[in-house]
């Protein structure tokens, strides 16, 4: 896996250079059986070989990393067309032999191109260099009834790219509706995971999730040996308003209080909803007095809009602790607890220390 991801294209070029040897070897003995001097059937076969094993190296030594295409996908499939189209004149009688290459190289392209409109240009290319190769052997190399031969050949040839053609537009298509359904699936796998630790009602984090976050924290202070503040908040008299204004009115309250307190905290500073009308504030580091005081003050202004003729202000109680080196998530969680509960007991509307 880390192979692939450090060299691109390098097995799929390995593979076509396994089947390109053998194929230029059984070209050039089918050339010779036709008549075409030796010396330039071996330079062809040479140029061949070494053309394809130089993008096999370039891949594995990462030469082609930071080109817009590091695979070098186009300028394998052009070259090899090219060396195909340029051993077609020099078959003779067997050069029908040759042909089944181009769908081969269209066969790769259709898995390596990811448009439409590339593998088209593609197609075009690849009818072209057969007319090419086709005028040529005509030209250099004309024998009776050789170019209604190689009409024929062209014609079954158009067909047959033609058809890939259609194929690969097809997978395209299917490819393009699979990437479409991937990246549907990441954001509803993305937005499931994110309700998945929100709170529903306030949009801030549940108490799992909260849990993971000061259990992290732990860690984090531990390794780097510093500490960390928690507050454990509860509205003051929050029963009486849903008792007096109705569970909706509670809502609206609870709420209210969370977009207060984000507008409040520091960035770094982050609020849980721990239960009922409990909220957890973590704070990263010593500097926590700060934010606990513009929330306070943030709350004691505020008035909470509940509907057209209901407006209510909202008070809490907190119990504040600083993290030790030997705590737990239940240990440091019941020391802010303790010092709520002695905040409720003196009065309320008060942070007590832990």
């Amino acid at each position: 896996m880390q192979a692939s991801l450090k060299r691109p294209g390098l097995k799929q070029s390995t593979f076509a250079l396994a089947l390109v040897v053998p194929f230029v070897l059984l070209a050039w003995w089918t050339a010779q059986l036709a008549g075409t001097p030796r010396a330039w059937i071996t330079l062809w076969a040479v140029t061949a070989i070494l053309g394809e094993a130089l993008v096999v190296l370039a891949l594995w030594r990462g030469w082609a990393r930071r080109l817009k295409d590091p695979t070098l996908t186009l300028q394998q499939l052009f070259f090899t067309m090219f060396m195909t189209a340029c051993c077609y004149p020099f078959m003779g009688h067997l050069r029908t032999a040759v042909l089944p290459v181009y769908l081969l190289v269209l066969c790769f392209a259709m898995f390596q191109l990811r448009t439409r409109e590339a593998f088209l240009a593609l197609a075009l290319v690849t009818l072209a260099m057969i007319g090419l190769a086709m005028g040529a052997r005509w030209l250099f190399f004309p024998t009776p009834g050789s170019a209604e031969i190689d009409g024929v050949h062209f014609a079954v040839m158009l067909l047959a790219v033609l058809g890939v053609a259609v194929l690969a537009a097809r997978m395209a298509g299917m490819r393009e509706r699979l990437r479409a359904q991937r990246e549907e699936l990441k954001l509803a796998l993305a937005r499931i995971e994110e309700l998945a630790i929100r709170d529903a009602l306030t949009g801030l984090y549940n108490r799992r999730h909260g849990e993971t976050l000061v259990q992290a924290e732990l860690a984090r202070a531990a390794r780097e040996q510093s500490a960390f503040h928690v507050l454990l908040i509860d509205l003051d008299h929050f029963k009486r308003v849903n008792d007096t204004h109705g569970h909706a009115a509670g809502d609206a309250v609870l709420r209210g209080f969370a977009r207060l307190a984000l507008d409040a905290l520091r960035v770094t500073d982050t609020l849980v909803r721990w239960g009922g009308e409990e909220f957890l504030l973590l704070m990263p580091g010593l500097a926590s007095h700060q934010a606990i005081e513009r929330l306070q003050l943030s709350t004691a202004a505020a008035l909470l809009r509940i509907d057209e003729d209901l407006s209510l202000s909202v008070q809490f109680s907190g119990g504040l602790a600083q993290s030790r080196p030997d705590d737990s998530l239940q240990s440091l969680v019941a020391r802010a607890d303790g010092a709520l509960y002695r905040a409720k007991a003196q009065g309320r509307n008060q942070v007590v220390a832990g």
